[in-house]
């Protein structure tokens, strides 16, 4: 997953055009466009206790939503609308 993320990353800034947009991201956003060179090894830091504490935090059945989706029966109610 790190080294999709890195990849997607690199492949992201292949064209003129794609570097300058990352550029003025990072500087509009973060007020300092040499952070994008950061990028890759912070996707290479996290390690699989890293992951597995943010999942502890978050992944709780209390933070969870529930969608049951049961299709309609053929000549239902919506049929006839």
């Amino acid at each position: 997953a790190k080294n999709q993320l890195e990849s997607e990353f690199v492949f992201g800034l292949q064209s003129v055009s794609d570097k300058g947009e990352s550029i003025g991201y990072y500087q509009t956003q973060l007020n300092d466009y040499s952070v994008l060179f950061n990028e890759p090894s912070k996707y290479q830091a996290v390690t699989a206790d890293d992951v597995e504490r943010v999942a502890k935090k978050y992944f709780l059945e209390n933070n969870r939503n529930l969608v049951v989706l049961v299709p309609e029966m053929p000549g239902g109610p919506s049929a006839t609308q």
